[in-house]
Formats: C-alpha cells, structure tokens, sequence
C-alpha cells in the first residue's frame, strides 16, 4: 500500500472497503471526520454512509483504516473515489 498523494482532509468524501457483515469488501461512501497528519500511510478516522438494511449488520464508523488504492483495496481500508 502506497502513502496517498494527496492526504486526507476533515469532510472529504471518500471510498470505504466495508470489513466485515454479508457485504464485507463492498465499496461505500464516507467522511473523513479526523485525519493523523503524522501518518505516512494516510490514515484517517471516518463515518459510512452505509445502505440502509443492505448493510444492517456492518458499522457506521470506522476507527483508523489506512489508504489502499491498488486494484483491489484490502477490506478495512479507504480509497479516493474515481474521477468521473
């Protein structure tokens, strides 16, 4: 896993890589709501914007989850969402 370059920011709007629940390794939306400017590996703390009873049973948060952009990013992590 590569550092991200460019660092995550409060109130970015990220890719999140559920961990756990049935949907486990399913992208979701989140926001960045604390970030460790001291980390190298973009580390960041953030909320999921999760998809209602489709993700019932998976976390709304996430504690540090650190930055994977490769092809397929490891579950538990977060990665910038494609330009459109």
């Amino acid at each position: 896993m590569a550092a991200p370059t460019q660092p995550p920011t409060l109130g970015r709007v990220i890719h999140y890589v559920l961990p756990d629940g049935r949907r486990a390794g399913e992208v979701r939306a989140a926001m960045v709501t604390n970030v460790f400017p001291s980390a190298a590996d973009g580390m960041c703390n953030g909320t999921v914007f999760l998809d209602q009873l489709n993700d019932a049973d998976s976390k709304g948060f996430f504690g540090s989850a650190k930055f994977d952009d490769s092809a397929t990013p490891a579950q538990g992590t977060w990665h910038w969402p494609p330009r459109a």
